[in-house]
């Protein structure tokens, strides 16, 4: 499997794109998740792969980090949350995925969100 690591935060960024209604933007956007992953020595398989692993060799043992548990409790209870809040909540689990770090106020509304949704008193 090629690491893709170095390319996530350029994938995290076209991969929304593939959801355009044009036709058009949709190919072009493949073709640029094409040529970055050509670029790093990988393929669709590899993408997939990254995407669907739950952990990788050297992180075994590791606990995920608070953000990436709670982008995805988040999405488990996506319909119980308000929709202005849905793009948000998709945006950081495929920040998280990625390892692209997030901003300081991007992690504050994602623990505030999981504190009014998920957090259980």
């Amino acid at each position: 499997m090629a690491d893709l690591s170095p390319i996530a935060a350029e994938l995290a960024k076209l991969v929304p794109l593939l959801s355009s209604d044009k036709d058009g933007e949709v190919v072009a956007a493949v073709r640029a998740i094409k040529r970055k992953l050509d670029k790093a020595g990988g393929d669709f398989h590899d993408l997939a792969l990254a995407i669907t692993s739950s952990k990788r060799p050297d992180e075994e043992g590791k606990k995920p980090p608070a953000a990436v548990v709670m982008a995805e409790a988040l999405c488990a209870v996506i319909d119980t949350i308000p929709p202005r809040h849905h793009e948000f909540v998709k945006q950081m689990r495929a920040s998280t995925v990625f390892e692209y770090g997030l901003s300081e106020k991007q992690e504050k509304y994602l623990t505030d969100l999981y504190t009014r949704y998920c957090y259980k008193w």
